[in-house]
């Protein structure tokens, strides 16, 4: 249930604000209304860490680079959570 759980996100960034334009900061205000927390550490990588040990409920990263994509799968598959990316299934 999103009211009750831990959101980590690094949303939105400067990359994100050029690509969102006004836009990106209503989006953030949606995610902000729709999670009882949200915490934003700066970091793809550690924010999947902590979903994977149980200390998130979800991390939500745009515009993420690669290596924090492989970082994901290391982290969240063994750990029997999930990854999904926009746009796809994983």
């Amino acid at each position: 249930m999103e009211s009750r759980g831990l959101l980590i996100t690094g949303y939105p960034n400067a990359r994100d604000t050029r690509t969102d334009g006004p836009d990106g900061l209503a989006h953030f205000g949606e995610l902000v209304a729709g999670y009882s927390n949200l915490h934003r550490p700066g970091s793809a990588a550690l924010s999947m860490a902590h979903v994977a040990a149980g200390w998130a409920d979800a991390a939500l990263g745009t515009l993420v680079s690669g290596w924090d994509v492989c970082a994901a799968w290391l982290l969240l598959i063994p750990a029997g959570d999930h990854y999904h990316p926009f746009g796809g299934t994983g």
